[in-house]
Order: structure tokens, then sequence, then C-alpha cells
């Protein structure tokens, strides 16, 4: 699905936007926004507060989510931003994706059932770890978002329920040095 949307862009030769997003996959327009947000904070780079932006975007799409949502919602002067992609024919990052939809295709369907009601919950405790300040933490948590993401965008339960897996640890380990420090204060 990714693949097509890049090729879209290639074929017609303007720039991306965050509509042309959002128009082409509308069931998996989630998905989409969630892989451009978790994106920037797996990156080893100093994101500079930027992942506490980018969690509580999350935390607001979780919640849409849990609202039963089927579209984010996403104000009018956000949906003309260009995004800072370029893609041409050649660029790898197309070779690349269409051997990942390989890998990432759609498998256990049970997952959505209940579309995101439970999704949306991991996704919650994803974003609000994504806005801890600690990097380690913030990172990982994004990778299980970005994991969520893309398994909606795949219809991949799998990979969802990877990215479940991977915030439920982390918010475990969390929750257990937490409540050790707490005893000895």
């Amino acid at each position: 699905m990714l693949s097509k949307l890049l090729f879209f862009v290639v074929e017609s030769k303007k720039q991306l936007r965050l509509n042309d997003v959002l128009n082409f996959g509308q069931s998996q327009a989630f998905g989409f926004l969630l892989i451009l947000l978790a994106l920037p904070v797996t990156l080893p780079i100093p994101t500079l507060g930027l992942n506490i932006l980018f969690g509580g975007l999350v935390v607001i799409l979780s919640f849409q989510l849990l609202a039963g949502k089927l579209e984010p919602w996403i104000p009018k002067s956000f949906k003309d931003v260009i995004l800072p992609f370029k893609f041409n024919n050649n660029s790898n990052a197309l070779i690349w994706i269409a051997r990942f939809e390989k890998i990432f295709h759609a498998r256990w369907d049970f997952v959505f059932v209940f579309k995101s009601r439970l999704l949306a919950l991991f996704l919650l405790l994803g974003g609000l770890m994504m806005c801890i300040v600690f990097p380690i933490v913030s990172a990982v948590s994004a990778i299980g978002v970005l994991l969520i993401g893309i398994g909606l965008v795949q219809r991949d339960g799998l990979l969802a329920l990877l990215g479940v897996l991977i915030n439920s640890v982390l918010f475990s380990v969390i929750l257990y040095f937490v409540m050790s420090f707490s005893r000895y204060t």
C-alpha cells in the first residue's frame, strides 16, 4: 500500500502533501500518520524535544481511535503541508519499501476485528512513553508505535502485536524501576 502511494507520487511528479497521504489510503490513514510521527524518534539523532511533540500527537491520534473515528481529524491548515520527501524513479527508498512489503503482508486479521480500540490503548501508552525525555525509552516506544503503524497500513496483525508487545514490555520495565525506586525513598 505504501509503495503504491509513493509510485503514484513519482509518476505524477508532484510534491507529497499530507492530504495526498490521507486521501490515498483512507482506511490506513492512521497507520500512515503513526509512521510519519514515530520514524523521526526512532532515528539515532538528537531530536531536541521533538519526541515530546510527536508523542503528544500520537496520544491525540490514539484518543481519536478510542473514540471510534474511521479517519483521523487534522486541521485544514496542516493538510496542505508538503512532506519533505523527494522520490524519483531510481530512488532506493522505493526499492526498499517494495521489499519490506513482501515481508509485511496482510495476516492475522482477527487483530483488527476490534479495529483499534485495544490497539489505541497501547498507542496511548506508547505515545506517553515517547514523551519521556530519556532517549532510549522514547526510541524503543517509538519503534513499538512504528510497528503498530506499519501493521495498520499493511493489515499485518502479527506486526501490530509485536509493536504492542514492545510497548507492554517497556511499560513493565519502567513501572518496575519506578516502583523499586519509590520503595527506597
